[in-house]
């Protein structure tokens, strides 16, 4: 399967769980360089996280509120999806259920065991291998400060990798 196939099979996948990920987060990281690109085009509320490695901004969820970039219809019904274009989205959600942390030097990737349809993305080779190297060019605008945050957001979240699969680099 090519890259064009596997991503039109992940829209479907998506649309069935009705975008589960835009809905039950209660925010978003972003690098310092997201957060200016969509200030510019969009009004919404950002936050940020802080730990001991330091703090990164967010979009942030209103309570009991899906993502405010989602566009939806009536409560959970998803019908458009994501109202950013491409080049503006967040590089999280452009990536998701595909998602990076930085160990001992070196970005990994993983895919998400909370995304219903990890175990059938991980079959789709050409959107995996294209969305990193996407992923490596976008980080390389990120600081150690917002990488080391995510990263430890992250481990906590996945519990030190207890709900990620573990991708391959094929180099």
């Amino acid at each position: 399967m090519g890259y064009e196939k596997e991503t039109k099979l992940l829209a479907g996948l998506c649309k069935q769980c009705g975008g589960r990920c835009c809905i039950e987060e209660d925010s978003i990281s972003i690098s310092k360089i997201e957060l200016k690109r969509l200030k510019q085009k969009y009004k919404f509320k950002n936050g940020f996280i802080i730990t001991p490695y330091g703090k990164i901004n967010t979009i942030k969820f209103q309570e009991n509120k899906p993502c405010p970039f989602l566009s939806k219809t009536k409560g959970k019904d998803v019908k458009t999806g994501c109202v950013l274009d491409v080049k503006t989205r967040p590089l999280s959600c452009r990536l998701y259920p595909l998602t990076f942390l930085f160990e001992n030097g070196k970005t990994k990737f993983y895919l998400s065991l909370f995304c219903p349809h990890a175990k059938d993305i991980s079959k789709f080779n050409a959107w995996i291998r294209e969305s990193i190297k996407e992923a490596i060019n976008d980080l390389n605008d990120w600081t150690e400060e917002e990488k080391l945050v995510r990263t430890y957001i992250h481990k906590k979240l996945h519990h030190n990798h207890k709900y990620i699969i573990e991708v391959k680099d094929e180099k």
